[in-house]
């Protein structure tokens, strides 16, 4: 049986609700769908550069991993909520940002981590 959320999660990918970021969570090691929200997307990596895409999908690793040791008892989706220092090199000169994100990780019935979708803390998942 499919997943209810997994089915929402892809009708708001189908609607542009959410920004597929399959290929570069694929490149950065983790085999497993990712997209993330409209504001998510523009507040963390419009006008970034590669390295601060790298840095926010080592903090997507690092939480789909405590998801998967957190998710006791056995849950299909879990909500991870963490903090991401994003940085910026403009004119010579980097600057930090301290970002709250969220997580949100879907499972396959045997608890393998097979999706997640990453937005601001506070933000209103599409789905």
């Amino acid at each position: 049986m499919m997943n209810t959320a997994l089915n929402s999660r892809e009708e708001a990918l189908n609607r542009g609700k959410l920004i597929n970021l399959d290929d570069e969570a694929l490149d950065a090691g983790l085999p497993m769908d990712l997209a993330i929200t409209l504001p998510a997307h523009k507040h963390c990596l419009e006008g970034r550069d590669e390295n601060a895409r790298k840095e926010l999908l080592k903090g997507v690793e690092m939480a789909v991993i405590v998801a998967f040791i957190a998710r006791m008892p056995p849950q299909r989706t879990i909500r991870i909520d963490y903090r991401s220092v994003l940085a910026q090199k403009t004119n010579g000169s980097t600057q930090q940002q301290t970002v709250r994100l969220v997580l949100r990780v879907h499972f396959s019935e045997q608890g393998i981590p097979i999706a997640a979708t990453l937005g601001l803390k506070g933000e209103r998942f599409p789905y």
